[in-house]
């Protein structure tokens, strides 16, 4: 698929200029766009050269109206800088004829105004020796030197403007040679007839929320999105200023201020511990004595026998009351110990069978064993 170029061309026009350095005091005189200093630089709407030209594009003529100055203004080289006004386009023709090209004056994309059913208007900072040439009348003519597109005629940028007296530009550089000078006849989509944006400034608008494409220039409308974006940080910056004063300012106060504290409403750390302490001793002597109560109590039933009882004792001091309540529970009063182990009771007969006969003590032991008193008789009569 080929790729569609876009042509461009430069143009070179003229204008009269005052012979006067007061050149508002001569507007009036001379007939001229002139106000405060502002020269008209291009008219407004289809124009054309005297020479014909521009005979590159097919309606033979250049048009420009607000939107067109838009455009070109922002596509224009040198938007932090300034752009020269010579003599005699010398700033052209200089790598042709070797000779300076001193500077008559400047003007910047900042001291354009559009003015509507008149054109194109610069305010020009004339150098002393302009000056002089205007009031001697030795320059009559600002040539405005332009880029513009073949195919509508619209001015794409501004190059310069020069001081002349050849209005036809008649003896200077052909336009087509200068065009060659400055740009490709033919230029490639790559937008070579755009300036590059300095990469300084696409990172310090991208934090504000505008991205610039690489080789791409600010649009009016970034430009606005950049504005508010910058005012709303502004706006922010100030307010936590004013948050931050207004917060020392109550910090500042409540430290000048004495607290009065109610000591009622307190006790010493120290107390406080020590109350702990004893609160937690108490509770240790009372679980403690809870569990003596139970096992005395288990063992006054005949559940126990002196023996258990230091086992119990423990088991309920190291699991609680809980577990020790439901291990009591489950014992069943032993009936050998519901006798009077003291009384003193007869030998039993002998009997027929040869066992030994067991005493109230051998009865206890059969019954802690868990056997009969038959086997532990028989155990007994084996001594």
């Amino acid at each position: 698929m080929k790729t569609k170029h876009t042509h461009y061309g430069l143009a070179a026009l003229s204008a009269t200029l005052p012979h006067n350095s007061n050149i508002a005091a001569l507007a009036a005189e001379l007939d001229l766009n002139v106000s405060d200093g502002w020269v008209q630089l291009l008219p407004a709407g289809h124009f054309s050269a005297v020479d014909g030209r521009p005979v590159d594009v097919p309606s033979k003529q250049w048009f420009i109206d607000a939107d067109v100055t838009q455009a070109m203004l922002a596509a224009t080289p040198h938007q932090l800088g300034d752009l020269v006004i010579d003599y005699e386009h010398q700033t052209l023709n200089s790598p042709k004829n070797g000779q300076p090209n001193p500077a008559a004056g400047y003007f910047s994309v900042n001291e354009i105004d559009w003015r509507e059913g008149q054109g194109l208007f610069i305010k020009p900072r004339w150098s002393d020796k302009a000056l002089a040439y205007l009031h001697a009348k030795e320059y009559r003519y600002l040539s405005c030197v332009f880029g513009y597109d073949k195919a509508t005629g619209h001015p794409t940028f501004l190059h310069s403007a020069a001081l002349t007296n050849r209005p036809a530009l008649d003896g200077m550089t052909p336009l087509a040679e200068l065009a060659a000078t400055l740009l490709p006849q033919s230029l490639p989509p790559t937008k070579q007839e755009t300036p590059v944006m300095d990469e300084w400034l696409k990172q310090l608008l991208a934090p504000l929320g505008v991205e610039v494409a690489d080789g791409a220039t600010i649009t009016p409308e970034q430009r606005t999105t950049a504005l508010t974006a910058l005012t709303a940080l502004t706006t922010k910056a100030e307010q936590t200023e004013q948050a931050i004063a207004a917060l020392a300012a109550e910090t500042e106060k409540g430290i000048g201020k004495t607290m009065a504290v109610d000591l009622t409403q307190y006790v010493p750390k120290a107390a406080y511990d020590e109350t702990v302490k004893q609160l937690a001793a108490l509770s240790a002597q009372s679980q403690t004595d809870q569990v003596t109560a139970a096992v005395d109590k288990a063992f006054a039933a005949n559940k126990l026998t002196g023996a258990q009882k230091d086992y119990y004792l423990q088991l309920g001091k190291q699991h609680g009351m809980a577990v020790l309540t439901a291990q009591l529970d489950l014992l069943q009063p032993i009936a050998a110990l519901s006798a009077q182990q003291s009384q003193s009771l007869p030998p039993a007969a002998p009997t027929d069978t040869g066992l030994a006969t067991l005493t109230a003590e051998d009865k206890i032991a059969a019954d802690l064993l868990g056997i009969s008193y038959d086997d532990f008789a028989k155990t007994k009569g084996e001594k």
